[in-house]
């Protein structure tokens, strides 16, 4: 299985972290450890990519819905 995200071990970056009390991505922004913390932070919050098709068939079946309840509505309105 290919291995998606690695945080290498960089113990000069994390000691002086640790030993400062702050993140050692605030610490050491352009150490290694820091870029992989960062690059595996964006790829957990990033949004799931969703399928064209199932979007674009949700959007068209709700948007004949807008237009049928809309006219039936008019439809009503006018006294049919």
């Amino acid at each position: 299985m290919k291995i998606r995200h690695f945080v290498p071990e960089d113990p000069s970056a994390a000691n002086s972290s640790t030993n400062c009390g702050v993140p050692v991505v605030l610490e050491s922004p352009s150490s290694a450890i820091s870029k992989a913390i960062n690059g595996l932070a964006a790829a957990i919050a990033a949004e799931p990519k969703r399928p064209a098709a199932d979007s674009a068939g949700k959007a068209s079946l709700s948007k004949k819905f807008r237009t049928f309840f809309s006219l039936s509505a008019q439809e009503l309105a006018q006294g049919r």
